[in-house]
């Protein structure tokens, strides 16, 4: 199924050595901004479509509406690749090793 969501990409190198990150997890949209600052907001992001398994959190299925992608943010090992959001609150943080 497609779906609208709000898209936002950032290449800005971040380092969050030292930062909970996991304390995000089910955090507010304000919050998350304290982190990370350059969060943008809806009025800045690009509107786009995608099918919604894209969208899709991978333990509770949630289908986020709004999707942060992360190209350079790192905390030690460890890669932030996106952040989504459904209604203002973080659904899912995708971090890699």
């Amino acid at each position: 199924m497609l779906r609208s969501y709000l898209h936002a990409e950032y290449s800005d190198e971040m380092d969050f050595l030292g930062k909970n990150l996991i304390e995000l997890t089910d955090a507010h949209k304000p919050a998350v901004k304290e982190l990370i600052p350059i969060l943008r907001e809806d009025s800045e992001m690009k509107r786009r479509w995608g099918f919604t398994r894209k969208l899709q959190t991978f333990n509770t299925g949630e289908i986020a509406d709004e999707v942060h992608e992360f190209h350079n943010a790192t905390q030690g090992e460890f890669r932030l690749t996106r952040i989504l959001f459904k209604k203002g609150r973080v659904i899912e943080l995708c971090i890699k090793y």
